[in-house]
């Protein structure tokens, strides 16, 4: 009876630590995120100076489905002016789910 127990215990906490594992393994790191960012902005806008991105996930709602997004921004030069654009990156995918100017 206690071996059946302990079989039991231990294919618990196997299964916990495998899909701890498994869900960490199918997220995209921040840095990644940033580097993914930063070469879809570089397609529309050419130059970028700087870049930065936030380092947890923040939750995002679009449209009635919240998601875990990593929120960051880039210094763009457009017409030989400088901008600054934040951006929410899909934690899940890289995706950029949503663009911004930052205003001064």
């Amino acid at each position: 009876m206690r071996l059946k127990r302990f079989i039991v215990l231990l294919s618990f906490v196997v299964g916990i630590v495998f899909f701890t594992f498994w869900n960490r393994r199918n997220v995209i790191t921040p840095e990644a995120a940033l580097q993914l960012a930063k070469r879809d902005i570089k397609r529309h806008f050419r130059v970028v100076h700087g870049a930065w991105i936030y380092m947890n996930t923040l939750p995002y709602d679009n449209d009635g489905v919240t998601k875990d997004v990593y929120y960051g921004g880039v210094t763009i030069e457009s017409d030989e002016t400088s901008y600054q654009i934040g951006f929410y990156v899909d934690q899940q995918t890289g995706d950029i789910v949503h663009m911004f100017e930052i205003s001064d």
